[in-house]
């Protein structure tokens, strides 16, 4: 079982020298047994144990000397190992994992490393591909930590050369079945799948890693996403590979580079030249000279070119865009104005509804004042009407003791009446007694004298019989509240029939002797109340049934069916949650009257 540890700086490129071992063969590393971690979390505990910082930030070779790390921690590697008992190789790639190469390489004698540099350019170019370039203090300090990642990496390497693999990424990419040839024998188990065979550069361009740097996973820093790249070369009419290669530049950017490093940065180049002069597998020269000035010209002019013809669309296009956005704005103001006469007329219509709505309130609120001031009326007229009946009682209380009075002083006159009227009759009857049993004749003075006395008693008579008459008058007008029987006054009964109770009856019983009746019924119920009404106004004024000398008539006609159906209709139609029981009043009301009948 065999296992490759792959470490580089973080823009060397190794996550293509990974991809490669994994076309051969070489399986990721599964997670530990006990704590499912992978080497990066074991490298990543051990750092954050010993306060390491991440391997981008020291500028100071000093700065990245390895762990000293303690037997206390070989339980994770350990577990590691087991997690991957099964596989014969198996690897992982991890630029922090150069804190702890001298931990890996006493732990595990079958560990081998391959251990990955590029040029300095590249750190640069990595940075300035974040569409932010770097200032010269930043430039600086990215060329520093490069030359302190390197300069620990190829001190590893030159203690142990028995089991590591110093390899530029750019030739990896360029010769990749030399770079399996020479790890091979570092291996136990065979590399399973041997990758294409060399080729050689048929131009400068094509030597130098700039030119190469598209056909690879990570050698190339895409500034813009594909999608956008996928658009702009529609736009263009170029291909997507041109197009990123001519925004790219990188032989313009290579040259400029060069340029700084010569001047600002002779640490890098110088640590560039060790690396490539102890190398397992160094960057092979060009097979020219360097013509790097000439390709940075003509990738600059062919930059130029492209960005006029950018630019010449992009102006094409915005003119499209331009007629197009007038079109949308006219169209947006048309549905703006349209939009707004709809919104004036809905505000006209909401106005209208609130002008409405107030003057229904204002209605409303005049109802429930007039409600208001009828209830007060209402109000004062039952405190009147109740001091009245107050006052009536009283009235009446007191009508009551002197009817009373007169009723006992009438029977007391009626007896004196009486015994007057027996004493004249008695006197009289004597006197034709004497009349009668005397033989001689009287004188004519004594006859005179007789006929005076006689004379005399019946007006004594006719004015007793006139005061009783008089007496019992006022004692029937007592009995009849005050109003007495009018002796010329007749028809109560007929009274009673015309009235709006006997004659709503009378149509009911009329028109319910067929279905044709009862559904004319409300109809002919209606005009009767009408014609009613009308002989109502037109009548004068009306005695109380009282004051008829055939009152007790009225009583009897009461009883009618007719009259006893109109009162309940009456009495129900008032309310209507007293019309849904008038259909049973009715009811009772005609099985009340066959009973009395039978």
């Amino acid at each position: 079982m065999n296992r490759i540890v792959i470490v580089g700086h973080p823009a060397s490129g190794y996550q293509d020298i990974e991809h490669t071992l994994h076309q051969c063969g070489m399986q990721p590393a599964l997670p530990s047994r006990r704590d499912n971690l992978l080497p990066q979390d074991i490298t990543a505990a051990l750092c954050k144990a010993h306060a390491a910082p991440a391997v981008q930030i020291p500028t100071e070779e000093a700065d990245l000397a390895p762990l000293a790390v303690g037997p206390l921690w070989n339980g994770m590697a350990m577990d590691l190992m087991l997690g991957n008992l099964d596989q014969e190789l198996w690897g992982w790639a991890d630029p922090q994992t150069l804190y702890t190469l001298d931990y890996w390489q006493a732990l595990d004698p079958k560990l081998t490393f391959v251990l990955v540099y590029d040029e300095p350019h590249r750190a640069l170019m990595q940075a300035s591909a974040q569409l932010q370039p770097p200032t010269l203090p930043d430039a600086r300090r990215i060329l520093d930590n490069w030359t302190a990642y390197n300069g620990a990496l190829l001190h590893f390497y030159l203690r142990h050369r028995d089991r590591c693999l110093l390899v530029h990424a750019q030739q990896v990419r360029r010769a990749a079945d030399r770079y399996v040839q020479q790890l091979q024998p570092l291996l136990d188990t065979p590399l399973q799948h041997q990758p294409a065979p060399d080729f050689a550069p048929r131009t400068a361009d094509a030597a130098r890693p700039s030119a190469l740097a598209p056909s690879s996973i990570s050698s190339t820093q895409t500034l813009l996403p594909a999608q956008r790249l996928s658009d702009i070369a529609n736009l263009t009419g170029l291909e997507i590979g041109c197009l990123q290669d001519t925004l790219q530049a990188s032989a313009t950017e290579r040259h400029l580079l060069t340029d700084i490093l010569k001047t600002e940065h002779q640490a890098s180049l110088q640590r560039y030249a060790e690396l490539q002069a102890s190398a397992s597998l160094p960057l092979d020269p060009p097979m020219h000279g360097p013509t790097q000035a000439v390709d940075a010209w003509n990738a600059w002019t062919q930059q130029r070119a492209m960005t006029a013809n950018l630019a010449n669309r992009l102006h094409g296009a915005y003119q499209d865009t331009a007629q197009q956005l007038d079109a949308i704005t006219a169209a947006h103001a048309q549905q703006d104005v349209q939009w707004h006469s709809r919104l004036e007329q809905a505000e006209a219509r909401r106005q209208a509804e609130q002008a409405s709505h107030h003057q229904a309130l204002s209605e409303r609120e005049q109802l429930l004042q007039c409600a208001h001031d009828e209830n007060q009326r209402l109000h004062e007229q039952a405190k009147q009407l109740a001091d009245q009946q107050s006052a009536g009682s009283q009235q009446l209380s007191e009508r009551q003791q002197q009817l009373q009075s007169a009723k006992e002083e009438n029977h007391l006159l009626l007896d004196q009446l009486h015994q007057v009227q027996l004493a004249l009759e008695q006197q009289y009857l004597e006197k034709k007694a004497l009349e009668t049993h005397q033989p001689a004749p009287v004188s004519s003075q004594a006859h005179q004298e007789l006929a005076e006395e006689n004379a005399m008693l019946l007006d004594q008579l006719q004015q007793a019989q006139d005061e009783l008459e008089r007496y019992y008058l006022e004692n029937q007008k007592l009995q009849n509240g005050g109003v007495l029987p009018n002796p010329n006054l007749y028809g109560a009964a007929e009274r009673v029939k015309q009235q709006l109770d006997y004659r709503l009856g009378a149509v009911m019983l009329k028109h319910s002797r067929s279905l044709r009746g009862w559904l004319s019924l409300p109809r002919a119920l209606a005009a009767e109340k009408r014609a009613y009404e009308r002989e109502s106004q037109s009548d004068g004024i009306r005695h109380p049934l009282h004051a008829y000398r055939d009152a007790q008539e009225a009583e009897r006609i009461k009883q009618h069916l007719s009259y006893r159906l109109g009162h309940t209709l009456l009495k129900h139609g008032g309310s209507p949650i007293r019309w849904i029981t008038l259909p049973f009043a009715l009811s009772r009301q005609i099985t009340a009257f066959r009973a009395q009948r039978s």
